[in-house]
């Protein structure tokens, strides 16, 4: 299930390239409660600053702890990035963090959290879980799908998306170097 994984690590690397793009979510109110030693903040790069503000927001948020999308969208909202997500999605991104969860911290065996979560799926506790090639195919397309989802609300915000993509290859090669 790296899919979930995948999706968090573009997730948080999307904010920090969004908040280096436009330093204005700098006033996020969320950002205005974190607290760290000002020697430390000093020590660190222009990048771990703003990827240790991220996890300061998400830690403010108890955003791992949240179920589906809304572990993703509630640090969205706090910087005024959030939108309508789609029931349905809503639900298919709960059975896919809920699985996800279970396989890696409960040994693949179906608890009763997740038979709580995800009641739609008749799940018996003690069972072992089995991801299908169909369960992995849909998951693949919501990620995907939220990612365009996601790009959607960029344009929106800034108007044109090559900007916003023109500064994220400028990171990329500043990184990585030519492409």
């Amino acid at each position: 299930m790296s899919i979930w994984s995948a999706l968090e690590v573009y997730i948080d690397g999307l904010i920090v390239d969004l908040i280096s793009f436009d330093k204005e979510m700098l006033g996020s109110p969320a950002l205005q409660k974190t607290k760290i030693a000002l020697a430390v903040y000093e020590a660190m790069s222009a990048n771990e600053r703003v990827e240790y503000l991220i996890d300061s927001v998400q830690r403010e948020l108890n955003a791992k702890f949240k179920r589906g999308i809304t572990q993703f969208e509630c640090v969205f909202e706090a910087f005024g990035l959030s939108g309508l997500v789609d029931n349905g999605l809503d639900r298919v991104f709960i059975e896919f963090s809920a699985l996800r969860n279970s396989i890696v911290h409960r040994r693949s065996i179906v608890d009763k959290r997740l038979v709580n979560s995800c009641p739609w799926m008749n799940l018996v506790a003690g069972a072992h879980i089995k991801i299908t090639n169909k369960m992995l195919d849909r998951f693949m397309a919501i990620s995907v799908l939220y990612v365009l989802i996601l790009q959607r609300r960029i344009e929106t915000k800034y108007g044109n998306v090559s900007s916003w993509t023109m500064h994220a290859l400028s990171v990329v090669r500043e990184e990585c170097g030519p492409l």
